[in-house]
């Protein structure tokens, strides 16, 4: 499980990514407006393929805000892709990226 200390219920949309690197002990990671919020160690688990149900948004409480472009990749995204994401996609200048990354 990763926690993070930021909030997203403050009435502003937010981009929220979680990436899963299998083998890397600080490699289950949660972004949060192209910021790394949070890391977890995968290694300990031993399958992280299950019969369960993908639940998104809250699985015991009820969510409270709407969830838009959700998609699912069949592998993990690399920090900088998620920030590229958050920056706007494929149409980004590279310039800009790199101004966000250094802040």
């Amino acid at each position: 499980m990763v926690f993070s200390r930021k909030s997203v219920n403050d009435g502003r949309w937010h981009h929220v990514a979680f990436s899963v690197f299998r083998r890397f002990p600080k490699g289950m990671k949660l972004f949060i407006d192209g910021k790394d919020e949070g890391s977890a160690d995968p290694t300990s688990i031993v399958n992280l393929v299950t019969g369960s149900s993908l639940t998104i948004g809250s699985r015991n409480r009820m969510f409270k805000g709407l969830i838009d472009q959700v998609t699912i990749y069949n592998r993990a995204l690399f920090p900088k892709e998620i920030i590229f994401r958050y920056l706007g996609g494929s149409t980004y200048p590279a310039e800009k990226i790199r101004q966000y990354l250094i802040q």
